[in-house]
């Protein structure tokens, strides 16, 4: 499944999690692993803690190796082995580049970075690697610390019954069988309220029993995909904001990993657009994987 892992940092914290959980899926799946480090010089300074005499590309090239290394060592507390890029350029156009150059299975990164003249990952280039890269990205927040043995031990996979909320099934059940993750399905139903004549919302115009065959429906084709894969789940329905339930239910389900589609069919019975995995990487409490 994932046999080339690309893990973009800037050396923050988060970038360093990202690390962390990088490795361990690569050594988990016998996947390579490469390090790479963008420098955006358009909207950076270099640092003025490199040694005196170096012109400004000798500065650079020194920040992005510490920021390479302070990153690898992460990835060698795993016992993983590394390649490192390191390149110039717009920070989220070059990670999809070079995820497609080399022909990357998944993506890694931090949801966001420190800011510094050094940093990249700002929550617009994750927002943006999400939106167009060609493969599923990993957005990780949280401890950089967690053992490999508790890597996503409760993956929630959020779906809408879409072709491309299978498609996010399949991956999460792969994971959840390498990793023995348990599982639990979501399904968030948000119905269309009806408008009056003046353009005010007066209530819904379904009934319950509608609502819960659509949600039924998409929580068994989700189903038989994790049965394809021998993963046990559990399921629950929720009613309301779509990427508001989703965050509240995995805080109420202690998960440690989302997954979720990167986009709907964008009917009223389905949840997965685009909006609503930006909303659930920006707000979730805990790692969020978004499958195309």
């Amino acid at each position: 499944m994932f046999a080339k892992v690309l893990l973009a940092s800037d050396g923050s914290e988060e970038a360093l999690a990202a690390a962390r959980s990088a490795a361990i899926l690569a050594k988990k799946f016998d996947a390579s692993l490469t390090i790479l480090n963008v420098y955006a010089p358009a909207s950076q300074a270099l640092p003025t803690s490199s040694a005196p005499g170096l012109n400004a590309d000798a500065r650079r090239e020194q920040a992005q190796e510490v920021i390479v290394a302070e990153t690898g060592r992460a990835v060698d507390q795993a016992g993983v082995h590394y390649a490192a890029r390191k390149e110039v350029g717009h920070p989220a156009e070059t990670i999809i580049g070079v995820a497609e150059e080399d022909g990357a299975d998944l993506i890694v990164l931090g949801s966001r970075g420190l800011g510094d003249v050094e940093r990249f990952l700002l929550g617009s280039v994750a927002d943006r690697v999400a939106h167009h890269a060609h493969c599923p990205v990993l957005i990780v927040r949280g401890r950089g610390d967690v053992a490999e043995d508790d890597l996503f031990r409760h993956i929630l996979l959020a779906s809408d019954g879409s072709a491309c909320a299978l498609e996010a099934a399949a991956v999460a059940a792969i994971l959840a069988d390498k990793l023995t993750s348990r599982m639990t399905i979501i399904n968030v139903f948000q119905p269309s309220p009806y408008v009056a004549p003046y353009g005010e919302p007066i209530g819904y115009c379904l009934d319950d029993r509608y609502i819960a065959e659509i949600q039924d429906d998409a929580i068994c084709s989700t189903g038989h995909v994790l049965d394809e894969h021998g993963v046990a789940f559990r399921s629950r329905k929720e009613i309301g904001p779509p990427a508001a339930e989703i965050v509240r239910v995995a805080g109420e389900e202690d998960c440690d990993l989302i997954v979720l589609g990167s986009r709907g069919l964008g009917g009223f019975q389905r949840l997965l657009l685009g909006s609503v995995s930006d909303r659930v990487a920006h707000h979730a409490h805990c790692p969020v994987l978004i499958v195309r």
